[in-house]
């Protein structure tokens, strides 16, 4: 059997994204973070069908391969997603935000109520996620209390809501 250069790249390339790459360059912002997004959903899956033009398979059977193959990152995100938020629990710092954004979507029954907050650390402005607020705590405005990982601010939340 000859050496496929491209499948052991591909491989390699796999591995370091799913094993090496530290969560600070994952929740990472600008460019870089489009980038690692780019590679399991765009670079790879070019690069695997590459791979198997050399076998014997119909194009169809080859791009669903493809497509199906980038779905290999979702459980790695949502591990590494979820245990940076347990981590969060443990070791997380409090600052003071603002509510900036109060945002009203439509879901299958009614409305439903979310609100964002922006914060300062280290000279630098984050942002949290947006989070359900069917309570109306929060108006735009309020001062809140936001968590956050020192090393790693945008894993965040405003603390008290969604515990």
């Amino acid at each position: 059997m000859k050496f496929n250069k491209l499948l052991v790249t591909y491989i390699v390339v796999w591995a370091l994204l799913l094993f090496a790459i530290p969560d600070s360059l994952l929740f990472s912002k600008g460019v870089l973070r489009i980038i690692l997004f780019l590679l399991p959903f765009a670079v790879l899956p070019l690069m695997l069908s590459n791979i198997l033009k050399k076998y014997v398979l119909k194009t169809w059977i080859r791009r669903i391969v493809c497509v199906m193959s980038a779905f290999l990152a979702f459980p790695y995100l949502i591990i590494s997603e979820n245990n940076e938020f347990k981590r969060l629990e443990r070791e997380s710092v409090t600052v003071e935000g603002v509510i900036f954004r109060v945002h009203f979507g439509l879901v299958k029954y009614g409305r439903k109520r979310g609100v964002q907050a922006k914060f300062i650390y280290d000279g630098e402005v984050y942002r949290t996620y947006l989070e359900g607020d069917q309570e109306k705590r929060f108006v735009l405005g309020d001062t809140v209390e936001i968590e956050f990982l020192e090393e790693l601010p945008i894993v965040n939340r405003i603390k008290g809501l969604n515990e």
